[in-house]
């Protein structure tokens, strides 16, 4: 009787990671491209955030300085310390890019790693963009591969999945060989960690932050000769099988190279949890062209996927990042203030009465008419008269994509100081020219600067 042979995924994966070289089409070009020009307009706001500015403080007590960039300040530091914090600026305001359907941000850990390696080795545009498009590859395909039962079973698939896509980039812009780069995602895995009940909470970037830095250190340690299993992903008990039980294994290698995870990645054009963007751009709309009193309101019902009721039916937020995934104090703020900012989920937008009272008329019911980027608001007021407004496919959708356009004045909207306008030029000039810029390896000084000038 002869045995099945278990195709060994790592190595598969592995082979396609080391082997393929560009050129790469246009539209993954221009992909790469507005990866930076994403994670650097998530990062000007993120900085400043208090998640941001508490894990900073933490970091100060032990950091060591070194030659590496960090956004948001004028110390320099060792790279691994300046990786973790770049990650946790791309993230804090849950303004970074989201890969669809697993609802994965990966800029906030691809970029940061790719930034700090990059400055270190004085890599090429051609190795970065491989470095890039790899992480995010690897990082998307392994979340395919688990969703959607991994997050069901409380895994935060950005940190579980993207300190293996970081350890992937890492160890291409390190050279390191196929047995060093499997070697690389097995150190990896063991280091995959990340809890949706920290989701909403600030200890929800710090997981995403410890992906990057853990992720070069893994591709560190295997350039160093330690060794890991066969298969740490498809094993018996490697990552895919010990972290969801049926695994969709195929996803991890199904058209490698025929169709490219990034070309699958929207941008954000709020600062909340992307099932929010539809949300958010019926409630204004509503308010636009209906022309009521707020107070004549008796109810609101937000229709829409069971996805967005899962993460964001919180009627009752008590912070800042709380508000960020609440529908009920999102639609209540749009209503009220006629916009979505950073500033709407302030502790005083939070606290405001009229915000505050709205926001105990909404209330949510699941379609499954609706898909993730779909929603309706219906509308009822006091005399017993309807309205409502449906979105599907709004701005920041696959769909209806946010333009380079749009993702600079996303970028200028987070800036202060001086000079805004010629900053922004400057990264946008590195961002569209990458893949001919021969001093694409200092990225992360161009991106530093923007958000910070020192």
């Amino acid at each position: 009787m002869m045995t099945a042979i278990t195709p060994n995924y790592t190595d598969t994966l592995v082979a396609f990671i080391y082997r393929t070289r560009g050129p790469w089409s246009p539209e993954i070009t221009k992909s790469v491209n507005q990866v930076v020009l994403g994670y650097a307009a998530a990062a000007a706001h993120g900085w400043q955030d208090p998640v941001w500015q508490n894990i900073r403080k933490g970091l100060s007590l032990r950091w060591n300085t070194g030659p590496h960039w960090c956004v948001g300040q004028k110390e320099r530091l060792e790279i691994r310390d300046a990786v973790f914090l770049n990650a946790i600026a791309g993230n804090a305001q849950d303004f970074d890019d989201t890969h669809v359907p697993t609802i994965i941000h990966p800029c906030s850990i691809i970029l940061p790693v790719v930034m700090a390696v990059a400055q270190e080795k004085k890599s090429t545009s051609e190795d970065m963009i491989r470095s890039i498009l790899m992480g995010y590859e690897v990082m998307c395909r392994l979340g395919k591969s688990v969703h959607p039962e991994h997050y069901q079973k409380g895994y935060h698939i950005t940190a579980t999945c993207g300190v293996i896509g970081a350890a992937v980039s890492a160890a291409l812009l390190m050279n390191l060989n196929e047995l060093e780069i499997r070697n690389a995602i097995a150190i990896a895995t063991g280091q995959a960690s990340g809890l949706i009940e920290n989701l909403a909470t600030q200890a929800k970037a710090f997981a995403v932050g410890a992906a990057a830095r853990d992720g070069i250190m893994a591709a560190e340690f295997a350039q160093q000769g330690l060794l890991g299993p066969a298969d740490p992903l498809g094993g018996k008990y490697g990552f895919m099988r010990v972290l969801c039980s049926k695994p969709d294994t195929e996803q991890l290698i199904l058209d490698l190279g025929k169709r490219w995870e990034i070309s699958n990645v929207a941008y954000k054009p709020y600062p909340v949890g992307v099932v929010l963007n539809p949300v958010i751009e019926a409630a204004l709309a509503l308010r636009r062209l209906s022309y009521l009193d707020l107070g004549e309101i008796d109810k609101i019902e937000v229709r829409g996927h069971k996805l967005l009721l899962q993460r964001t039916n919180r009627p009752t937020p008590e912070h800042s990042i709380d508000a960020r995934l609440s529908t009920q104090h999102t639609v209540a703020a749009a209503m009220v203030q006629g916009f979505i900012r950073g500033s709407s989920f302030s502790l005083e937008s939070l606290h405001q009465p009229e915000i505050k009272s709205l926001s105990k008329k909404i209330y949510m019911v699941e379609d499954d008419r609706l898909d993730v980027e779909s929603v309706e608001l219906i509308l009822t007021l006091r005399s017993g008269d309807r309205r409502h407004h449906s979105t599907s496919k709004g701005l920041g959708s696959l769909a209806n994509p946010m333009s380079t356009q749009d993702l600079a004045e996303k970028l200028h909207s987070g800036l202060t100081g001086s000079n805004v306008d010629n900053r922004v030029k400057a990264l946008i000039d590195k961002s569209i020219k990458l893949d001919s810029d021969l001093m694409a390896h200092n990225l992360a000084q161009t991106i530093a600067e923007a958000i910070y000038p020192l």
